[in-house]
């Protein structure tokens, strides 16, 4: 059965189709990115006045509904309006809204409520036009509100929509005129009438602020990560990302480039030039073949570096004869070196084999035995096994991460299980590479891995930390902060330092959640008022606030906090991540909760080792609190 399609839109007798959305409120568009009319009936993206970083695409776009037209013109124009305040349209019909349009974030939520309104009367069997509404159906229609959400804020807004769309009423199409149903009320008194609520006291903070036993361990936290852990993280980061790169093979290659007729002439006479080159001839008499024949498949090879044994060959052209007549020449004048027969067929010293410039001839067996016996050399090596028989033999070595940790990942043209097959136990070569690995771990150097999350693989395997920074413990002592990390942790402490960031940025420089993430990288520019020189090192650009300013610390002591906040892999957003993101912005709340609550429960992150890997807790304990961004400025 066929899909029925959808009507057509209407059109509008105060906007034309073809008016941009964002044509009438000062914006400042991007270039490169289309503009939606007021024409297109269901998705108005807001691009191209710039998404922050705090909003995911979905939230910055406006989607209408297509199953009505007349609703959905009308939420168009609703819509339309408001990006537009000083439309002439608006001016023509005594409509005088503020020059500063309000948010999209704003205006699509406000649109929604209009939408549930009119899908309310709908049901009540109220008219379309909802300028005919009565008062007692507007009241109503605030308890039915009130009855769907919690918290006199929501219906105050939900009222300010409204009241919004009785201030356009003159331009929205099907909705009469009406007076205010709440007359001089305000929208929070509504709210709070409709729950039965006080008005809250002047003197009660709306946002309490965090309390001291869990702002400064929390500050200490990222500082500790900031300060004296980001190096290390930096380091296992470069490492495992160098891991992942396939290492480039050298292409093999036994066939050369066709040479051209004139080209082998040239060789020809380049290596007859030489006097020290002597032609090969035979040395015995073989059938149909004399004593003192040149070796004519040699001598193509010599000539030619091992690219073809033809040159001489018969193939009813003037050249191969030409050529023969040139050695021939050459014999006269004694330059004959008599050789055995299997030189004739391209083998030994004087029939070389070509290899093309820029390739190899490729790894020997010789090669793939000495990588294992190096990989084994290491005496912090240890041969990740199966820890149980769900996936294999328990204690048996999981070949494939073997293979990856010996010889690297596989490059994208090759087999994939091309290093996997050089510990095949079914040929000789791999069951003897094979068994080496298998007696280290008789010997007791495996390490269990627990491979049931099937994407962590080689990442879940330990690599020993050398001079990682040393912390202080609760008993005074002092003690390296790890011992050993993998990919995967070292994936996650990334992510704990990118929560410091955030912490420390939102706390010391009283900026709310989006204007965080709106920090882009080189934002510092100057320093007490004076030009940061050029050639300045980036680590004491970025740190000068951060470090300098609030920490009291000054000079080189910013360097670390500063890459930090200049590193792409740990900066909070950019315009180009929020454009290519498919799935927003990343969420702060996540890392700061990361940084509140995980860290200190010592949780490890899924794909680890079944042995403990050794840890030192960086961190203080940090009461269980809920933290926003916004307690930040109460707490200051």
């Amino acid at each position: 059965m066929m899909a029925r399609p959808a009507p057509q839109p209407l059109a509008s007798s105060v906007f034309r189709d073809d008016e941009k959305a964002f044509s009438y409120g000062g914006y400042q568009l991007i270039d490169d990115i289309v503009v939606p009319r007021f024409g297109e009936p269901h998705r108005w993206p807001a691009d191209c006045i710039g998404r922050p970083a705090s909003r995911k695409p979905s939230d910055w776009c406006f989607v209408f509904p297509l199953d009505d037209p007349l609703i959905n013109l009308q939420l168009r124009e609703y819509c339309f309006a408001l990006l537009n305040p000083s439309h002439p349209a608006l001016r023509q019909s005594l409509i005088f809204l503020s020059a500063v349009p309000l948010s999209v974030a704003t205006i699509r939520p406000s649109m929604m409520e209009i939408r549930k309104v009119m899908d309310w009367g709908r049901e009540q069997g109220l008219p379309d036009d909802l300028g005919l509404w009565d008062p007692e159906d507007w009241h109503e229609e605030i308890v039915h509100k009130a009855s769907q959400v919690e918290g006199a804020k929501t219906v105050a807004f939900h009222v300010t929509a409204i009241r919004r769309l009785r201030q356009l009423a003159p331009v929205l199409t099907g909705i009469s005129a009406f007076d205010d149903p709440w007359g001089d009320k305000t929208a929070e008194a509504i709210g709070r009438e409709a729950y039965d609520e006080e008005a809250p006291s002047r003197d009660t903070l709306a946002t309490p602020a965090i309390p001291p036993e869990t702002w400064w361990p929390l500050l200490r936290g990222a500082w500790t990560y900031i300060h004296i852990l980001a190096p290390d993280i930096f380091r296992w980061r470069d490492h495992f990302t160098q891991q992942r790169e396939a290492p480039a093979d050298q292409p093999r290659s036994t066939k050369a480039r066709p040479v051209r007729p004139h080209e082998t002439d040239a060789l020809l006479e380049k290596w007859l030039r030489d006097p020290d080159n002597a032609v090969p001839v035979h040395e015995v008499a073989y059938t149909n073949v004399a004593v003192g024949t040149p070796m004519w498949t040699a001598l193509s090879k010599m000539v030619t570096d091992g690219r073809t044994m033809n040159i001489f060959a018969d193939n009813q052209s003037a050249r191969p004869a030409k050529r023969r007549a040139t050695v021939h020449a050459a014999i006269s004048e004694g330059r004959v070196a008599t050789v055995k027969a299997t030189v004739g067929r391209g083998r030994g010293p004087a029939g070389p084999r070509y290899i093309a410039p820029g390739t190899s001839t490729g790894v020997t067996p010789k090669m793939l035995d000495d990588d294992v016996r190096g990989w084994l050399a290491n005496p912090d090596t240890l041969v990740p096994v199966h820890p149980t028989d769900e996936h294999g033999k328990a204690g048996e070595p999981i070949w494939a991460m073997v293979a990856r940790m010996i010889w690297g990942p596989t490059p994208p043209e090759a087999n994939r299980h091309r290093n996997t097959k050089r510990l095949d136990r079914r040929t000789r070569q791999g069951t003897a590479r094979a068994r080496l690995i298998s007696q280290a771990v008789a010997d007791g150097r495996g390490i269990p891995l627990d491979t049931t999350d099937l994407w962590a693989g080689w990442r879940a395997y330990p690599l020993t930390c050398q001079d990682t920074a040393h912390i202080q413990r609760a008993d005074g002592t002092s003690a390296p902060w790890r011992t050993q990390v993998s990919a995967i942790e070292a994936a996650f402490e990334l992510h704990m330092l990118r929560a410091a960031i955030y912490v420390f940025v939102a706390a010391y420089s009283l900026m709310r959640d989006s204007e965080v993430q709106e920090i882009q990288r080189d934002a510092v520019r100057t320093y007490f008022g004076r030009p940061l020189p050029q050639d300045q090192a980036r680590p004491q650009t970025a740190g000068t606030v951060l470090v300098d300013h609030r920490a009291g610390r000054r000079g080189t002591r910013g360097s670390r906090a500063a890459v930090l906040a200049s590193h792409p892999p740990v900066r909070i957003a950019t315009p180009a991540c929020r454009q290519a993101e498919p799935h927003g912005a990343r969420d702060p709340f996540r890392l700061r909760d990361r940084l509140l609550h995980q860290r200190h429960q010592h949780r490890r992150p899924p794909a680890r080792t079944v042995q403990d890997s050794s840890l030192s807790c960086p961190l203080a304990h940090v009461p269980q609190d809920h933290v926003a961004t916004r307690r930040t400025r109460t707490r200051l």
